[in-house]
Parts: C-alpha cells; structure tokens; sequence
C-alpha cells in the first residue's frame, strides 16, 4: 500500500504562483493516490443583511464559490496526466481554518502548501495562516519553496531518542517511515539525525572524578546503536546517521544546510487545549531557520 492515499493541495486565490500545486502534482504521480485540490473563500459583503437580502447573500456566496472552482480548474488545466482529481472549495472567513476543517472532511492524508518565498533573504516566510495549519492540522503537512525536487538528493529525518517516552519513540517510528517513503520515490539519501546536550566541560571542576568528553562519547554511541535498533526494526537499509551534541534548534539546521538537504522530516507530537497553540518550541525554531521543503510528521491517532 501507498504511504498516501489522498493529498490535499492548497491552493491560494490570490497568487498565480502555485508551487504547491507543482509538487502535489509530482507526488501524486510517484504515489499514485488522489489528488484534492483545495481553497478556502469568503466575500464580507455577505456579513452585510442591510445591503443584501438573504437569497442576494446565498446567490454571491454561490458565485464566488463557482468563480473559484472554475478557477482551481483553470490551475489544473496544464497537468494533463491528472486523472484522479477532486475540486473543492470551502466558505469560511478564516483561510487557514477553512483548510484544516475540509482536509478533516475529505481525511486527507497528507497536506501540501506553498511557502512565501522572500527573495532578498533566500530563505521562507511564514505565514499566520502556515502556522496555523502546521500546528492544528490532523495530516501530516508538507511546506515547499519555490523550486523543483530533485531525485537523488539529500533528505534529513530528525528524530527523538527520548528514554522511556513512549509517544517520542512512536513518533520517531512514524517519521523515520515517512522520511523512507519519500526516499524511496524521489531515489533520494535517508539521512536520520538526532541531538543531545552534552555534559558541561566546568562540571569536571565541582565533580573531578567526572569525565564529560567520556561521557558525551557514551551517550553518541548509545544514540547510534538506538538509530540502528530503529534502521533494523523498519528495515531501513542504505541509510547516513548523524548523532550532534547541541541543541536541535542548532543542529539540524547546521546540518540541512550542510548536506544541502532537499527536505527535512520531524515530528511534531499532538497537543490539545491552550497547547494546541503551539506546534512545539523545538521544532518550530527548526522550521523557522531551514530553506528546504519541510515535512511535518503527525501522531496517528486511534
């Protein structure tokens, strides 16, 4: 069975570039899975009853839904391989929500969205509207810049090796399989990386018997063998392993950058109340300083 079966493609009304569209179009074809293309409208002269009547106010919304249906047509228009396509448009004031509730509806499996590309820094822009489906989305999401995806290239997998957290090492499951399942259609390299923070040097001064640069190496070579526990339990086979003293908000980026990496794959674990407000700080920092395409990896839920 595929990994995806339906991706869902943002589609934003006022922008012609679509790269989104671009990408789920080339991963469709490598999955072979439906395609949903998607928007979210709303027009405010529909808040206004003064001006419109009820039936004038259920006539615009029809219109601007129709308008904008034909139009997400008209995207489509150029990929003539593209059979297995739905349209769908949904009325909300809030793009980013209306998103979230139709990909729900439709139980995509997978949502990809444009970044805003900022020239001068050569690097994305995230918007409220991003943030807003990476954090409450219930599929795993797929951020791209402006630029085609090469096969061959390089794709980071950053995982938690937590001890005894079980909903970290079910998500690291479920990340290092999706990083694969990308590898696999674009040819690419796995490369799985995790992060710890070393012992401090000054503590051998209160503590002499303490030996940080013998401990900092225990702890690398403990990650390695649970990275390669991790390879052996999903037969992940040709993979690079990265383990980095530091913080991960610093070290993977460093290492995207360094393997010019053509996406990076982590996992964001579920939150739910006033915490569903934050996709979590760590991976967050991480997002906000890379310049691939990002995956983000949801828990599955029962």
């Amino acid at each position: 069975m595929s990994a995806y079966q339906k991706i869902l493609v943002v589609i934003n009304p006022h922008s012609d570039n679509q790269d989104a569209l671009y990408r789920g179009v080339f991963l469709a074809e490598k999955f072979n899975c439906q395609l949903v293309l998607a928007s979210a409208v709303y027009d405010s002269s529909y808040d206004m009853p003064k001006l419109l009547n009820s039936n004038q106010r259920e006539l615009l919304k029809q219109r601007v839904l129709d308008a904008q249906h034909e139009r997400l047509q008209e995207y489509a228009s150029p990929f003539s391989q593209l059979s297995n396509v739905l349209y769908k448009v949904v009325w909300h004031k809030h793009f980013h929500r209306g998103i979230v509730k139709l990909a729900k509806t439709e139980n995509v499996d997978l949502i990809i969205k444009a970044a805003k590309n900022h020239d001068k820094l050569s690097q994305r822009l995230f918007t409220p509207s991003d943030w807003h489906i990476l954090r409450h989305s219930h599929a795993n999401v797929l951020m791209v810049k402006h630029h085609e995806m090469p096969e061959g290239g390089n794709i980071v997998c950053a995982i938690s090796l937590e001890d005894k957290d079980e909903q970290h090492e079910c998500l690291s499951d479920e990340v290092s399989l999706a990083a694969n399942a990308f590898a696999k259609v674009m040819a690419g390299q796995l490369c799985i990386s995790n992060s710890f923070i070393g012992a401090p040097v000054h503590i051998s001064i209160e503590v002499p018997q303490f030996d940080p640069q013998t401990y900092n190496s225990n702890v690398e070579l403990r990650r390695k063998n649970l990275i390669n526990k991790l390879c052996d339990k999903h037969a992940l086979n040709n993979t690079k392993h990265y383990v980095m003293e530091g913080l991960p908000e610093d070290t993977i980026p460093q290492l995207c950058s360094q393997l010019n990496a053509e996406l990076l794959v982590l996992g964001s674990v579920g939150r739910k109340g006033i915490k569903a407000a934050l996709l979590g700080n760590t991976a967050e920092h991480i997002i906000d300083k890379i310049g691939c395409d990002t995956l983000v990896v949801k828990p599955k839920t029962p």
